[in-house]
């Protein structure tokens, strides 16, 4: 978020000394702790995104069309996976992997363990953590 506040499909991500806070347009909201959220041209193409060392990073087009608090909270549960193993152990086991995926077989790629494990982890923060506005 090149200017500390960028829109997704939903709401918006803002950027706090805690993390990243997303506001959804329905009054929800939730702090995504330890990470910094990007929205990139060059860094990630155009409908993909990835989590490294706190960075989540999105794909402007992504962003601007269908990326949601869903998509971002599966980036999170990747956060999650590299805190629990390690940084070399999530490259080797999770991430590396993650990229060939992607460019072998996209159409199967959430179906791969190591992403449905970041999208268990990802929906199990958002039920713990979002809130509403009342």
């Amino acid at each position: 978020m090149s200017h500390q506040r960028c829109t997704i499909k939903g709401g918006t991500l803002q950027r706090t000394k805690e993390g990243t806070r997303y506001e959804g347009t329905d009054g929800s909201y939730i702090l995504f702790r330890g990470v910094r959220c990007h929205v990139s041209k060059w860094l990630a193409r155009p409908l993909t995104a990835y989590q490294f060392c706190g960075h989540i990073v999105i794909g402007r087009r992504w962003a601007r069309s269908s990326f949601d608090v869903q998509l971002l909270a599966h980036e999170y549960g990747h956060y999650l996976q590299q805190r629990e193993l390690g940084l070399w152990k999530y490259l080797w086991r999770i991430a590396l992997p993650s990229v060939f995926s992607v460019l072998r077989n996209a159409r199967q790629h959430f179906t791969k363990d190591f992403e449905r494990d970041a999208s268990r982890r990802g929906r199990d923060y958002l039920r713990s953590e979002l809130r509403y506005i009342t």
